[in-house]
């Protein structure tokens, strides 16, 4: 179609205006000083560029949000808590799961450890042979719901010990996750049986675990857990006082796993210098504590944090951490005032497994498969 010379006048004056701005909007070809890359950005970089220039901030600075989530003494729970005196029953791994699952869509970097004493509860070791059959069952169960969750990590408590070593090291190959102890050892060379500890990468920051038994068993307990090769325990004081700084050069954070008495936990933090912070299952003359007081959740030893929760998979505990390199020892944020500049942050609630929550349908399924082929148990105590 031919043009007016008026058209064509006027297409030619609007090209001379818009051109200008269209050469000023171009990228510049060249790169930066210190830039990895020459080549122009496209409109997807553009779009990146703000969020990685946000990362890469936060990496400059050695600032990491961790979120922790821990339980303990789960002494072999699969379904609500034994509380028979509470309206409200908390607990069970279904609902765990599911909570696990909502948490971990809201903080990308999720710690899940297990503070030992999971698989079996106190008077598991005195059930009768067939029995025993059934406890193991429902010990690869939860090994199997761990695997699910996602937990990186879990002490090996006395509790654990109770149908004995070869079993244990059953579930430790069917568990994605390492089985902790560094003073659990042969009696005959005192090596370790288990990992000491383990070293977790997350927000950008190493995270060293290491795991301490109780070191109270009595030597017959021992010896019944693995006749052919008798165990042992080495003290936990002194071993904590070898490891420790080891994992500290290697980590930015250390976190202790221990299932001593109340009295050696705070010994430990007292004159262990390095750890950041204790999972404390509060065992107070030979007892563990179901129910942990609100006063009694935290404690603050020598910049070591003790952090305690409730027994039989009622409550999590969840620490919600602002990390900055060298910027400790943490401070909660629960104060009124204002943390001081350059500390490391922390926030710390209990996480109740009520009936409101949701359940994992594949827990739920593992869970219903075992109470059909546990014949020989009362399973409204399981």
């Amino acid at each position: 179609m031919k043009r007016s010379l008026p058209q064509i006048i006027t297409v030619a004056i609007l090209l001379m205006m818009v051109y200008p701005a269209l050469v000023d909007q171009r990228p510049e070809a060249s790169a930066q000083p210190g830039s990895n890359s020459n080549r122009s950005l496209s409109q997807d970089d553009s779009a990146a560029a703000p969020a990685a220039a946000a990362t890469d901030d936060s990496a400059k600075s050695g600032e990491h949000d961790l979120f922790l989530v821990f339980s303990i003494n789960n002494v072999g729970y699969i379904d609500v808590c034994g509380c028979k005196r509470k309206k409200v029953r908390q607990g069970s791994i279904t609902r765990r799961s599911a909570y696990i699952d909502q948490t971990r869509f809201h903080h990308e970097n999720l710690l899940l450890i297990d503070g030992g004493n999971t698989l079996f509860g106190t008077d598991d070791g005195k059930k009768k042979d067939f029995a025993q059959q059934q406890l193991k069952s429902k010990a690869k169960l939860i090994i199997e719901s761990y695997n699910r969750m996602g937990y990186q990590a879990m002490l090996v408590g006395h509790h654990d010990l109770t149908l004995g070593l070869p079993a244990l090291l059953e579930f430790q190959k069917q568990a994605k996750f390492p089985l902790l102890s560094a003073n659990l050892v042969y009696a005959d060379d005192q090596q370790p049986i288990f990992p000491p500890s383990t070293i977790i990468e997350s927000a950008g920051m190493k995270i060293g675990i290491l795991g301490l038994t109780i070191d109270t068993i009595p030597s017959y307990f021992l010896e019944k857990a693995n006749p052919e090769r008798p165990l042992a325990l080495l003290d936990a004081l002194e071993t904590a006082k070898k490891l420790v700084p080891q994992l500290r050069e290697q980590c930015d954070m250390v976190i202790l796993l221990s299932a001593n008495h109340l009295e050696t936990n705070r010994q430990l933090a007292a004159e262990v210098d390095g750890i950041d912070l204790m999972l404390d299952p509060m065992i107070e003359l030979g007892n563990h504590k179901i129910w942990i007081d609100e006063e009694d959740s935290l404690e603050t030893i020598n910049n070591t944090l003790l952090a305690r929760t409730d027994s039989q998979g009622a409550r999590l505990g969840t620490i919600d951490i602002d990390w900055i390199d060298g910027g400790g020892p943490m401070v909660s944020l629960s104060y009124d005032e204002a943390p001081p500049a350059g500390r490391s942050t922390y926030w710390y609630e209990r996480a109740s497994m009520e009936p409101h929550l949701l359940e994992d349908p594949e827990i739920v399924a593992m869970v219903d498969a075992f109470r059909k082929n546990a014949e020989f148990l009362d399973i409204a105590k399981l």
